[in-house]
């Protein structure tokens, strides 16, 4: 799940940026958990609730985008702060606040979801977000996304295999399936859900990750896997 704050006090830009995010829900297969703030105290007093995607405009009354920004970064230094505005020229002094893009107003969806995409791949490779696994070897373990590589079905376990080495968890494939795909896992056969990450190459019949490690590519999952695959490089996540 992905924690986004739309910060923006004209009601029509709000709800075309909620539609706007259920469009790339539904294209891509993530989950936004949306909040809306119609000014900069507003948001500053729930910024302890941890966004990832922050989208600021920048005209405000009261408390400015810029000065929300400024405040924001005293206690939030990675959120992925993308301006929205209606004049380019305010944006720019955004490396100010490290802000990661900014949208002007009027809004499309083709440039929406080009920089919605780049933010979630940055969010992908530079902020660790993490899971926490019920394993049976040492019971509750927190294990970032970024650090799995694959799970593998084992009759009613599940085998995680992981930069730290391999846990076992008591888990059914279906169910890590859904819970994982808006991180960019996809089944690759009926046994293996792999990090799309580490995969550099596939062939007819196997899947390579970084470090040579091979995993079979099935008939009935090869079309699906590849279009995920695909879609994951090509900026979005997979479907």
């Amino acid at each position: 799940m992905i924690k986004v704050a739309i910060v923006e006090d004209e009601a029509s830009y709000v709800k075309i940026q909620r539609d706007f995010l259920s469009r790339y829900e539904k294209e891509n297969h993530v989950n936004f958990s949306v909040y809306v703030f119609q000014n900069g105290f507003d948001f500053l007093d729930r910024l302890k609730e941890g966004f990832d995607i922050v989208f600021m405009d920048i005209e405000m009354p009261h408390l400015d985008g810029l000065a929300t920004a400024k405040k924001m970064r005293e206690k939030d230094e990675t959120v992925a702060l993308v301006f929205v505005t209606n004049m380019a020229q305010y944006a720019i002094n955004g490396y100010e606040v490290n802000a990661f893009d900014y949208i002007v107003k009027p809004i499309d969806y083709m440039s929406f979801r080009m920089k919605l995409a780049r933010v979630i791949r940055y969010l992908d490779i530079h902020i660790d977000r993490g899971v926490m696994l019920s394993t049976t070897q040492l019971g509750k373990v927190r294990v970032n996304y970024s650090d799995i590589y694959y799970f593998e079905g084992d009759k009613h376990y599940v085998n995680v295999y992981t930069k730290q080495g391999k846990l076992q968890i008591r888990s059914a494939m279906k169910e890590l399936e859904k819970q994982f795909e808006a991180q960019s896992f996809a089944r690759c056969s009926t046994s293996f859900l792999v990090n799309l990450r580490y995969v550099y190459r596939t062939d007819a019949a196997n899947v390579y990750l970084s470090g040579d490690t091979a995993l079979p590519l099935s008939r009935t999952k090869k079309e699906e896997f590849l279009s995920k695959l695909s879609n994951y490089y090509s900026g979005g996540r997979g479907k």
